[in-house]
């Protein structure tokens, strides 16, 4: 079962496809709160899967801090058998303008052509 980062990295590649020649006049910005887990060799290798472009960030937990705080997302570590954990977190889409103003969100739940138009209007800005 794909998680929902897989599922919305999906949609913004599609979006991307979709808009034909217009597709690379934004950025796809992937955060992963679990510097734990996603080190910037993982993250390199699992956003090369979507078959677009997509910048992979990551940081230390106060960085991190800082990005959650500005945005206000929510992320938390949970534990689970074996000593491990999981992380829960916002699974939101942020659309910025060219001057990194927040737009509008792109939730995984929305239809994909609900999610085109509000790139599109993005990209009029």
């Amino acid at each position: 079962m794909p998680s929902l980062r897989d599922v919305l990295l999906t949609r913004m590649a599609q979006l991307r496809q979709r808009l034909g020649t217009r597709g690379m006049d934004f950025n796809i910005v992937f955060v992963s709160v679990d510097p734990g887990h996603d080190t910037a060799r993982t993250i390199g290798s699992y956003l090369e899967l979507f078959g677009t472009p997509i910048i992979g960030l990551t940081g230390s937990d106060a960085q991190l801090e800082r990005i959650v705080k500005a945005f206000h997302v929510f992320y938390r570590k949970v534990p689970v058998e074996g000593g491990d954990y999981t992380v829960d977190h916002t699974a939101t889409v942020f659309l910025m303008d060219g001057d990194g103003r927040f737009v509008s969100t792109i939730d995984y739940h929305e239809a994909p052509d609900v999610a085109l138009q509000k790139v599109e209007r993005l990209l009029k800005i």
